[in-house]
């Protein structure tokens, strides 16, 4: 092994589609774990710091300049990536979908949104990195100041109810979960509907602009 050390940003890109968590991941192609799926990454290069190397990330990837992210936790251990030693510094990010588009550099690459609780196979220590950021996020979605990120514009009480299930990990009342929802003062009412999967029209929301920060739950 060369006596050489290098720094890498570990993107850890989150949206939310139909109140399901997703992650980015992008499909390796060469060894070690061809044919594996990783988090997207970058080295760090001597004339930048790792915000301008995460935002180049980005950059390559998403077209959308207004991407929230920040720094999330370190992973060094010696032998994370094979016959190198290299230090990553996972990043967490959050993108909603109606702003979310590739741009043309990551059509060289295959890039996939993956449902957390259904990952391919990782290669490296992506899962280890994953569950870092997954419980960062978890504690970050009780609050109304990141789900704004996540939904602009409208959406439906069971969208958030499926989100918090998955946060709880348990299954909630639909009646109690509406009634609290509906009573936090941080919802206001669109007019329109939706298809819901009962077939029954769905009532749209979106948060009030008013409410900067407040924990649900």
């Amino acid at each position: 092994m060369e006596n050489k050390m290098m720094i890498e940003t570990v993107l850890n890109l989150f949206t939310i589609e139909n109140g399901i968590i997703k992650i980015l991941l992008v499909h390796r192609e060469e060894e070690p774990y061809k044919s594996y799926w990783e988090l997207p990454t970058l080295t760090l290069n001597s004339d930048e710091n790792l915000e301008e190397c995460t935002n180049s990330l980005l950059t390559n990837i998403i077209t959308n300049k207004k991407i929230y992210f920040e720094q999330s936790a370190i992973f060094s251990n010696i032998d994370r990536k094979v016959d190198q030693r290299v230090i990553g510094v996972s990043h967490l990010g959050m993108i909603d979908q109606v702003s979310l588009e590739f741009c043309e550099l990551s059509k060289d690459r295959e890039y996939l949104w993956f449902d957390v609780t259904a990952l391919p196979k990782l290669a490296f220590d992506c899962k280890e990195i994953i569950d870092n950021s997954l419980s960062k996020l978890n504690s970050k979605l009780k609050n109304i100041k990141y789900l704004k990120i996540f939904f602009p514009s409208d959406f439906t009480i069971p969208e958030m109810q499926h989100i918090y299930e998955f946060l709880f990990n348990q299954k909630i009342d639909r009646r109690n979960f509406r009634k609290k929802f509906i009573n936090s003062n941080i919802l206001k009412e669109t007019g329109d509907f939706i298809k819901g999967s009962t077939g029954r029209p769905a009532k749209l929301y979106k948060f009030n602009e008013e409410v900067i920060e407040k924990n649900i739950f």
